[in-house]
C-alpha cells in the first residue's frame, strides 16, 4: 500500500473547520525548497470527504491520498489521518524538494515528521481565503475539478434565493474564496448570511465586473 504516515497535526484545523461550517481546509507548509499545500474538502456533497490532496506548488503536481481512520468533531483526540504514500508519491516529493537524485542522507520518515510538526494549529478565514487565492492554480488540476461547481464560471452575478428543499452548496460558495478579493471579515459575514437565508450565489462565464460584496451584504440585511 505504500509508506504509512499519520498526519495527526491536521486534527485541530480539520475539527475547527467543521465546527465553523467551512467544510474546506487549505494551508501551506514550507520545507526546504518545497511548498506543500494541504487541501481537504468535506461537505455532504463532496466525494472527497476522506481524501487529502497534497499539492506540490513548485512543481505543480498533485498527490491524492485516501485518509484512513476516524475523522469526527466529537472526541477528536481519537481521530487519525493515516495515509499511504506510494513510491511515485515519494518521488514527486523528492522532486518538489529538488532532490531528484534521492539526496545524500535524506531520511523520508524524518521529513514526514517535520512536515507534520509544521502544520498550523489554527486556520483563520483570512488565511483560508489567502491560501485559496495564492494557490488558485491547484483548483485547475484534474483531481480538483469536482470540488467547485462550474469551474469555468468565474464572474459573480450575485445572491440567489434557493427553494426550501435545497441548501447552499459549498462547491458553489468556495468560488468566492478563489475569485473575490473582498476583505476577509466582509466575505465571511456574506457567506454566513447566505447560509442563514438559504441563499447561494450565481456565476457566469461572460466577463463582467464583480459586484461589491459589501453592498450585496448590506442589501441582504
Amino acid at each position: 500500500m505504500g509508506k504509512p504516515f499519520d498526519f495527526s497535526n491536521i486534527n485541530n484545523v480539520y475539527v475547527a473547520a467543521r465546527q465553523n461550517d467551512r467544510q474546506t481546509v487549505v494551508f501551506e507548509v514550507l520545507n526546504g525548497r518545497g511548498v506543500f499545500v494541504f487541501m481537504m474538502f468535506f461537505s455532504e456533497e463532496d466525494h472527497s470527504k476522506d481524501q487529502l490532496f497534497l499539492y506540490l506548488a513548485r512543481t505543480a503536481r498533485m498527490i491524492t491520498l485516501k485518509m484512513y481512520g476516524r475523522h469526527e468533531i466529537h472526541e477528536p483526540e481519537t481521530n487519525k489521518f493515516l495515509v499511504y504514500l506510494k513510491t511515485q508519491d515519494q518521488a514527486y516529493i523528492l522532486e518538489e524538494l529538488g532532490l531528484e537524485g534521492g539526496g545524500r542522507g535524506f531520511d523520508f520518515d524524518e521529513f514526514l515528521k517535520g512536515l507534520n510538526e509544521s502544520i498550523p494549529q489554527t486556520l483563520s478565514f483570512a488565511d483560508l481565503q489567502k491560501n485559496c487565492r495564492t494557490h488558485r492554480d491547484a483548483f485547475g488540476q484534474p483531481e480538483l475539478r469536482r470540488v467547485v461547481d462550474s469551474a469555468n464560471k468565474i464572474y459573480l452575478i450575485g445572491p440567489m434565493q434557493l427553494d426550501a428543499a435545497k441548501r447552499p452548496r459549498e462547491k458553489t460558495l468556495r468560488k468566492l474564496y478563489l475569485h473575490i478579493s473582498a476583505e476577509p471579515d466582509v466575505l465571511e459575514r456574506f457567506i454566513t448570511e447566505l447560509k442563514h437565508r438559504n441563499m447561494t450565489v450565481a456565476w457566469t462565464d461572460t466577463e463582467r465586473p464583480h459586484g461589491d460584496i459589501r453592498q450585496m451584504l448590506a442589501r441582504l440585511r
